[in-house]
């Protein structure tokens, strides 16, 4: 049951509580035989109830400072637990930024015959899809800005004419990264942001970041789940 907070309510429930467990003598509430004694009867009540009353009022108060000592005490050891987390981050970020770190990197000389598996490809590899992921990030962050339009709408022949080096017809030669990169970078301006707070559709609408990182993984992993010895975990929730 919950405990009142006003000290009135808590003397009132206090007395009701007194009078129950010691009530007065018979005869005398139904009578006034003997007023005298019903008037000392009430005011012994009364003092049990106040005093009941101040105990816990003394009680609750120790208890709410020991709550709040031990929860102090918890708030310590939780940001020194975070601080020494954020030292362990920042050990590792400085290790892994010295490696992964966007460099410039002339792309134009580059083919996807230097990335990786490619010999040495190691280096070209990671400054590609940092770049890649460079634009990626720019355009989520543009999909939710209110002030971007949703479709910068153009027709057909205005975005053969618009995009640079775009070609539907497939050359004999192979493009360089940096064509691959432009590709990629026009492809998002010239689309509809189906992730844009006003946008609307009965078929998709909105875009989720963790739906967005599954896919990501899910890519990166290239496999299936056809069988249990082609990919165990991800076949496990098949079963």
């Amino acid at each position: 049951m919950t405990q009142p907070t006003c000290p009135t309510a808590v003397a009132s429930r206090c007395a009701q509580c007194v009078l129950r467990r010691h009530p007065p003598l018979h005869g005398l509430h139904s009578t006034h035989k003997d007023t005298h004694t019903q008037a000392k009867l009430k005011n012994v009540h009364s003092v049990l109830a106040y005093e009941y009353a101040w105990m816990h009022g003394c009680t609750r108060k120790l208890g709410m400072k020991i709550c709040g000592f031990l929860q102090k005490n918890n708030s310590l050891e939780e940001r020194g637990r975070l601080a020494g987390q954020k030292n362990l981050l920042s050990c590792d970020n400085s290790d892994r930024d010295s490696r992964y770190r966007r460099t410039e990197t002339d792309f134009s000389n580059l083919f996807a015959r230097d990335l990786l598996p490619a010999k040495n490809g190691e280096e070209p590899t990671i400054q590609f899809l940092l770049e890649v992921v460079e634009i990626l990030t720019n355009y989520i962050k543009k999909t939710f800005d209110r002030s971007t339009k949703v479709l910068d709408f153009h027709h057909p022949h205005q975005l053969l004419e618009g995009m640079e080096g775009f070609n539907l017809e497939l050359s004999d030669q192979p493009e360089s990264l940096e064509q691959i990169l432009v590709d990629c970078r026009d492809t998002l301006k010239y689309g509809i942001r189906t992730g844009h707070p006003r946008f609307f559709n009965q078929l998709s609408s909105g875009l989720d970041i963790i739906g967005l990182a599954g896919e990501w993984l899910t890519s990166t992993a290239n496999t299936n789940i056809y069988l249990h010895h082609y990919e165990s975990l991800q076949f496990i929730p098949e079963i």
